[in-house]
């Protein structure tokens, strides 16, 4: 692949091949690839039916699996870039998630209104808004998702979205370097706040002492974002995002040994690649959670975008 058509960015998506429309055939790819008549699978769809309906289609779609044991693969994300007269966009997407917990019945607390109600500081820093599902065969597990990316760091937003979901701090966390605010929803009204920072290479040697399986991983990345929860689950991943799709597929590739679930995502991610014409769906970013300065390779998010098939 030429990496030249790639779009560097701190934490967002690198592949922009995707016109308008696509987010439609990736998501029932996908779900021709899932059938397996869950609640998870219902769910998936009306959510894709909502985006569908929606009167301004994404800009960009990314299809996570997580992995482990098992895969989980019914999980979709829109990206919406704002545009330069569109600030109130921001308002709008924040509008459409409710919209959302509305029609698949979860549960909304007072604190997730109030914030979806309210203007985030310093809107023009925004440059995505992002809409997404984790949809699972047990609901209970399911997550609705609104997260923004931002141009510049926000540390103000930060402090805006953690007071109003009356969240605690995080030690060490600085504020003003996150650079993208994650809100999951699930079902049962639990709201959990991520925040995700961009670590230098000094930074890196001190979170992460023991690489382990994942040292050809970490030295093939561009960058290395931390992705930090807070709420009922303060787990932390690091994001590692590619500089080229084919290493990270042949680390992949090279786990199916030791990590079951990862063999079973690539199955997947191959079926829906089949049922895609014009676009295949390559691994750019890779999620491992980090505990006490280790990786674990056993388990993680894979985050596939678009590409173009070759003729």
């Amino acid at each position: 692949m030429d990496d030249s058509r790639c779009v560097s960015s701190p934490v967002v998506p690198v592949a922009r091949v995707e016109s308008r429309g696509d987010h439609r055939r990736i998501a029932e790819a996908i779900a021709s690839s899932s059938v397996d008549g869950s609640i998870g699978s219902a769910m998936f769809a009306e959510f894709a039916s909502l985006v569908d309906a929606a009167s301004r289609p994404p800009d960009f779609t990314e299809h996570s699996v997580r992995f482990g044991a098992s895969i989980e693969p019914l999980r979709i994300t829109h990206y919406f870039d704002r545009r330069s007269d569109e600030i109130e966009s921001v308002l709008a997407t924040s509008a459409r998630l409710l919209t959302l917990v509305r029609t698949l019945e979860f549960d909304a607390p007072d604190s997730l209104r109030r914030l979806l109600d309210a203007s985030i500081p310093n809107p023009q820093r925004v440059e995505q808004t992002v809409l997404g599902i984790d949809a699972r065969a047990e609901r209970s597990l399911s997550r609705l998702k609104l997260y923004f990316v931002f141009s510049e760091p926000n540390g103000e937003a930060y402090e805006h979205v953690r007071d109003a979901l009356g969240v605690g701090r995080i030690a060490g966390l600085d504020p003003a370097q996150v650079r993208l605010l994650g809100v999951d929803v699930s079902p049962d009204g639990r709201v959990e706040l991520k925040a995700y920072l961009r670590l230098d290479s000094r930074r890196i040697r001190q979170t992460v002492r023991v690489l382990g399986a994942a040292a050809a991983l970490v030295s093939s990345s561009r960058e290395i974002v931390l992705a930090q929860g807070h709420g009922h689950s303060a787990r932390r991943q690091l994001h590692l995002h590619a500089t080229g799709e084919a290493r990270f597929r042949s680390w992949l590739e090279s786990r199916r040994r030791d990590a079951p679930g990862v063999g079973a995502m690539l199955a997947h991610v191959d079926a829906v690649n089949a049922r895609l014409d014009t676009l295949r769906l390559a691994p750019w970013i890779i999620g491992l959670p980090y505990e006490d300065g280790r990786l674990d390779t056993t388990a993680g998010n894979v985050y596939f975008h678009p590409m173009p098939k070759a003729i």
